[in-house]
């Protein structure tokens, strides 16, 4: 099976407001006094950035250097660390997203957003959980519970939206596990001059996964007398994703594309017909604010 999501998102906004100002560094939540804290800004629940006390959602910020500094290094994990939602994989190696306890394995009832801009497939609503480098994330954005009026029925049990750096802070990260995991990772930030700049990030990630057994499956009502579904699978995520970002005073273009194999088999076997499960996605972004 193979899923490929393109998205082309055009915005124009012209805006003119005040706002309060929000600390200019908040890598760590835990430094920040009481008075800043109270000005740190979401974006996810209005066209505007505001104050979390103001929104007219319950929304959740979550930094994404305080999470690596508890050993949560990828993203699923660190929306699984986040109160009421939960992610359960499923048989056919994708990823299901639950917000309090509404959600589907197709993924229609909670929008993923990528600094904004809505990116999932829309044949089977996957969200590109591995799709975004782990670098370039600055914080996640959750609203927990229903946003469809400002979003749509995609939202209606909630929404997440990753929010990437774009600030200086050259890094890059090598990761070694068990199963022959390896895990390559880096953001590059540079000021081209006072009215540019670009970043780019960059993630690979391979495996030999491990050998996961399934007994009592059922089988699917549509296709009576099916042989049994019991059997065993290998569990593999493998990744590589890129993303880039160019700014030219008010113009923004951000360009994102990323390819994903689940459950790498050398052959099929009873629990899945497919040898293994690709994922490819590519997105482009302009806005002019």
């Amino acid at each position: 099976m193979k899923g490929v999501t393109i998205s082309f998102s055009l915005l124009l906004i012209w805006a003119a407001n005040s706002q309060a100002e929000e600390p200019t560094d908040i890598d760590n939540l835990f430094s920040l006094s009481l008075e800043q804290l109270l000005a740190v800004k979401t974006s996810v629940a209005s066209s505007a950035p505001e104050r979390i006390i103001e929104t007219p959602a319950i929304v959740s910020r979550y930094e994404a250097a305080d999470m690596a500094a508890m050993g949560l290094k990828t993203l699923e994990e660190m929306l699984s660390f986040i109160p009421g939602v939960v992610l359960q994989g499923t048989l056919q190696a994708s990823t299901a997203v639950f917000i309090r306890g509404l959600g589907e394995t197709s993924n229609q009832k909670v929008l993923f957003l990528l600094d904004g801009v809505p990116y999932w497939m829309p044949d089977i609503s996957e969200i590109p959980l591995l799709g975004i480098p782990i670098e370039s994330i600055s914080h996640v954005e959750v609203i927990r519970g229903p946003g469809a009026v400002y979003y749509g029925s995609n939202a209606s049990g909630g929404v997440i939206n990753v929010v990437t750096r774009k600030t200086a802070g050259n890094v890059a990260a090598l990761t070694l596990g068990s199963n022959h995991f390896r895990n390559a990772s880096a953001y590059f930030h540079t000021d081209i001059n006072h009215q540019s700049s670009a970043s780019f990030a960059f993630e690979a990630q391979r495996e030999d996964g491990y050998e996961g057994g399934f007994t009592g499956v059922p089988n699917s009502p549509l296709v009576p007398g099916a042989p049994t579904s019991d059997g065993e699978i290998t569990r593999s995520k493998e990744m590589t994703s890129f993303l880039g970002r160019y700014r030219y005073q008010n113009f923004n273009l951000l360009a994102q594309t990323y390819r994903s194999i689940g459950d790498k088999s050398p052959e099929p076997t009873p629990l899945f017909i497919n040898v293994d499960i690709e994922y490819t996605g590519h997105l482009i972004h302009l806005d002019y604010t």
